[in-house]
């Protein structure tokens, strides 16, 4: 394992080890309001404070926050299936040049993602996604006619620990369509992905 490791705190914090496996998720610019996330960040605050929740606060976070998203028609770009093309072909352009691609599914206003790092360039996981999102964006933007910001600035990133911790999150991960009540099943949603490596591992299909 190389040293390169990466901390740094906006919202929330981020420890972005090389060669670590990441649950990521990254939403719609305005996709939740202000006031919205105000509230779970004050409630983010509280876990951080409580020795119970501590450890699981982020990931709190990001839960309560998928709540919302999943029910909320107020920014659903990623619903037009152009765009939900780009979004998919922005993570598989980069897959096996910065990171291994693991799953991911792509809902009306956010994106999960988990990618493995382990053996690639030394570059921050927080660059990695700032050239996805920033090649996604461009041209989401011109099918869109639009300008300006298209992502939210800030990716949510948790380091998978384990295996537990990566076949729960590979499962959060694809069940997400069907836990919004949008499909029954997980491939039967025309946005998800997952890496024929793992899926017999996980009782997927």
């Amino acid at each position: 394992m190389r040293n390169y490791s990466e901390e740094y705190k906006r919202n929330l914090p981020h420890i972005q080890p090389k060669d670590g496996v990441f649950f990521i998720t990254y939403r719609l610019k305005g996709s939740l309001p202000k006031k919205i996330l105000e509230e779970y960040l004050l409630e983010y605050e509280r876990l951080s404070l409580d020795s119970k929740t501590k450890k699981d606060a982020s990931l709190l976070f990001i839960e309560m926050a998928d709540k919302y998203l999943d029910s909320s028609k107020r920014i659903d770009y990623l619903k037009n299936p152009s765009i939900a093309k780009i979004v998919k072909d922005s993570l598989h352009f980069f897959d096996s040049k910065y990171f291994k691609l693991i799953a991911y599914c792509i809902m009306s206003n956010h994106v999960h993602v988990i990618v493995d790092q382990n053996g690639f360039e030394d570059i921050a996981l927080s660059e990695v996604f700032g050239r996805i999102k920033s090649f996604s964006a461009n041209t989401c933007n011109k099918v869109l006619g639009k300008t300006g910001s298209f992502w939210s600035s800030e990716i949510y990133d948790h380091l998978l620990q384990n295996r537990n911790d990566l076949d729960y999150y590979i499962k959060y991960t694809l069940q997400n369509p069907v836990a919004a009540g949008i499909v029954d099943k997980w491939d039967k949603w025309p946005n998800s992905y997952l890496n024929s490596d793992y899926a017999e591992e996980n009782n997927i299909y």
